[in-house]
């Protein structure tokens, strides 16, 4: 399985619409990536880092696959684009993506 990690690092004073993200941004994703093979999409919200302080990041996300070919036939596809250019809708935090493989 391929896993496509976005992350939004917390940033003080920075805006991220947490309700839109949920659902216009969410059902974006879904409708673009479903088709090519996107298995599922978890979104998760910081809270804390462990010592109490402000999380690392305002919210991860994590797209799986369950291949390599099915990731690239997404990342390749007509939508990214406007998958993408959904961000200013909801941040004004620049995502960090990392692409890991399950073990």
């Amino acid at each position: 399985m391929i896993v496509i990690s976005v992350m939004y690092p917390y940033t003080e004073g920075a805006r991220f619409d947490w309700d839109y993200y949920t659902t216009s941004h969410r059902k974006l994703v879904e409708d673009a990536f479903g088709p090519t093979g996107m298995a599922s999409v978890q979104m998760l919200k910081g809270v804390s880092s462990p010592g109490g302080g402000p999380p690392p990041y305002e919210v991860i996300a994590l797209l799986t696959w369950p291949d390599q070919a099915a990731m690239v036939a997404t990342m390749t596809g007509p939508r990214v684009g406007e998958v993408q250019g959904d961000l200013p809708n909801f941040t004004d935090i620049a995502p960090v993506r990392q692409i890991s493989q399950v073990a």
